[in-house]
């Protein structure tokens, strides 16, 4: 029996006809019901979105009509075309989207007095009539998570002001400054590129009202929200938003015509470019008068994977009732040794490795753990982190500060780490007793945190494999790892306008893709830089190591909210030779060489681990560096031995490396 002339569906009519169902009892029960329908939706792959809204256009109720509008909301211009496109077939059929949020008179508002620790939560009320309010109750984030949570609530206008005014940490607040709030953690999520939280039909409205106030209004406004500081705690605090790049709360920390001038190694906005990544901070003395203050201070910071201890000095003043940081000066620097006693790095942490055997019910306990929030995204997987209730900044901030455990889900493995032994050991127990059958334990071990760092940063696929590289032996013999960060891409032209604003080159187009190259010239020769590959609705972002990728991410990233969302980061185990398919070869057989120039210009001035931090270029001229480098050939050698054995190919082998550095054997 033929199937000519009869349409393909991917999707079975029943369940679209059931979802339809499914969307009309979600849309009639405001707010929770929305919420829910757009988590039905996140949660649906990239690629079928499209379908399943095609498919859904085919039912013409006012439900249907009115949750595309509801994502049109949400999703704005990554949505916008198709969405529009689907809702003309509702009005041919006399159906004409509404407003989806009536406007209420605005009641009261109140928040925690928390803005030093880089989170506020605030409770905003919205007058329903006959003595109640609807409540939207938001988490505002200062760093990545921005917009981290939005839930609403109805209420008694009796118990809105009993409960609020019962906690003491909460304050009155206008909308304007609620507004101004919400704008300054959504501007997170525009800066890192993340996906706020769903809901945006709830604080859209605070996004339409926020008006630019001034800088003193928001230095108050900053300041009035955080706990009374000494002068020892605005310093600490201060160490704390450098990290977190939470620049208005700097701002606020700051008078107008605060000089940082004298302090060239240590500045906010090195840190928000990724040239310098600060570990630790603390004050070690105060001394001064009631009006006037010398705070002495002492940071332990990373520059370019070298580690540097270096002093300071902070001049505070008073006025109007608070201390403000006026003038800062650095008194002296000194880099640290891997050994030294004070490396922070050196801290043991104590960690138990497991094999994942059912990962989602694993996902499902831990997302019941208390105080856990996401870090970043790994080359296969996510790390979370469990925090201490940490708000005493009168010892100033350490690099496990706060830190209660740290949990790895990395491919099929689970991480536990935490620097207290019972700590870790109690997670063990709590793992025992509620994920039997998710979970099978391969290890206990203790390691120094420079190891976990390197794990983090994907020096190791897998945690064991650290104790199975000899002499400091990394995952790529000749030192260089490549690790593409993943986006989806949303405005298409718009990246592409980046590029080429960036001087990217057009390397390779197919009809599928597009590969650009970002290159750095170092005495007169071409190096690769970055590595971006262009699919019509995703796209990587690839650099040797993570200090070249924090950098480029900064560049590339900037002002591009409205075009890519960040979606995680891997590691690239064949390198930029990847592409190189046969066919690739055939059509544009100049390519490979051009690859292997780039690349080895890039390997030849990088300053490698496996070299004591030297390029091979610097340890070509020393005995130390020769014997260093003649070490990695020697793996090289062996690799491309083990890749002739397996029937393997090597687009680099020892000849091209030696070639470059001008060395013979």
């Amino acid at each position: 029996m033929g199937t000519k002339g009869k349409k393909n569906r991917l999707l079975p009519r029943s369940l679209v006809k059931n979802l339809s169902e499914d969307i009309g009892l979600f849309m009639e029960n405001k707010p929770f019901g929305w919420l829910q329908a757009l988590e039905l939706f996140d949660q649906t792959p990239m690629e079928m979105r499209g379908l399943l809204l095609e498919e859904l256009s085919a039912y013409h109720s006012r439900a249907v009509l009115d949750f595309f509008s509801l994502l049109k909301l949400e999703y704005g211009s990554e949505l916008e075309e198709v969405l529009d496109r689907l809702m003309r077939k509702f009005a041919m059929v006399g159906l004409e989207p509404g407003p989806l949020v009536e406007p209420l008179p605005f009641y009261g508002a109140y928040a925690c007095c928390t803005r030093h620790s880089g989170d506020v939560c605030v409770d905003v009320a919205w007058w329903l009539g006959n003595g109640r309010v609807k409540v939207d109750s938001m988490l505002l984030c200062f760093h990545g998570d921005g917009l981290g949570s939005v839930l609403p609530m109805e209420q008694s206008v009796t118990r809105f002001n009993r409960d609020r005014t019962a906690v003491g940490e909460m304050i009155p607040v206008s909308l304007e400054e609620v507004c101004v709030m919400v704008k300054d953690a959504y501007a997170c999520n525009q800066r890192f590129v993340t996906r706020p939280a769903l809901g945006r039909f709830i604080y859209q409205k605070y996004l339409d009202h926020a008006e630019e106030i001034s800088p003193e209004d928001k230095r108050r406004l900053l300041r009035r929200l955080s706990i009374s500081l000494t002068p020892r705690q605005l310093v600490n605090s201060l160490f704390r938003a450098i990290r977190g790049q939470d620049e208005p709360f700097i701002d606020a920390l700051l008078t107008p015509n605060c000089d940082w001038s004298r302090c060239p190694n240590l500045r906010p906005e090195q840190h928000a470019d990724g040239s310098v990544t600060l570990l630790e901070g603390r004050v070690e003395a105060a001394q001064g008068t009631l009006k006037q203050m010398e705070v002495t201070a002492c940071a332990l910071s990373l520059h370019e994977d070298m580690l540097c201890r270096t002093q300071l000095r902070y001049t505070l003043i008073y006025e109007h009732g608070l201390w403000y940081i006026d003038a800062v000066e650095e008194t002296g620097h000194e880099y640290i040794d891997e050994i030294h006693s004070d490396n922070p790095l050196n801290v043991k942490v104590y960690c138990k490795v497991y094999s994942i055997l059912d990962i989602d019910d694993l996902f499902d306990i831990i997302d019941g753990i208390e105080n856990i929030r996401q870090m970043e995204e790994l080359p296969y997987g996510v790390h979370l982190r469990i925090e201490e209730n940490d708000d005493d900044f009168n010892f100033g901030m350490q690099l496990m500060s706060g830190v209660f455990a740290d949990l790895v889900v990395n491919a099929d493995e689970f991480v536990v780490m935490s620097p207290d032994a019972e700590i870790a050991e109690g997670i063990k127990n709590f793992l025992h007793v509620h994920c039997e059958g998710m979970l099978q334990l391969c290890g206990d071990y203790e390691v120094a945190l420079s190891a976990v760092h390197d794990y983090l940063n994907g020096k190791y696929i897998y945690f064991e494999e650290m104790f199975s590289a000899e002499d400091g032996q990394q995952l790529y013999e000749d030192g260089l790892c490549l690790i593409s960060t993943r986006y989806f891409v949303r405005d298409r032209a718009e990246v592409v306008r980046r590029l080429h604003e960036m001087g990217c080159v057009l390397i390779l187009e197919r009809d599928d893709c597009q590969v650009y190259y970002q290159l750095d010239q170092r005495q007169g020769q071409s190096a690769m830089l970055a590595e971006y590959i262009l699919w019509p609705s995703w796209m990587t972002l690839s650099a040797f190591g993570d200090q070249d990728l924090q950098k480029i991410r900064c560049g590339f990233e900037k002002d591009m909210f409205s075009a890519i969302e960040f979606d995680g980061i891997e590691i690239r185990e064949d390198g930029i030779f990847d592409i190189l398919s046969s066919e690739v070869r055939r059509e544009h057989p100049q390519l490979e060489q051009r690859l292997k120039e780039i690349y080895l210009n890039k390997w030849y001035f990088s300053r490698l681990g496996v070299l004591s931090g030297m390029s091979p270029s610097e340890a070509c001229q020393t005995e130390e560096g020769t014997r260093l480098l003649w070490a990695m050939f020697q793996k090289i050698k062996q690799r491309d031995k083990r890749a002739y054995l397996n029937g393997e190919r090597t687009y680099l082998d020892l000849k091209d490396y030696m070639r470059r550095t001008d060395m013979r054997k």
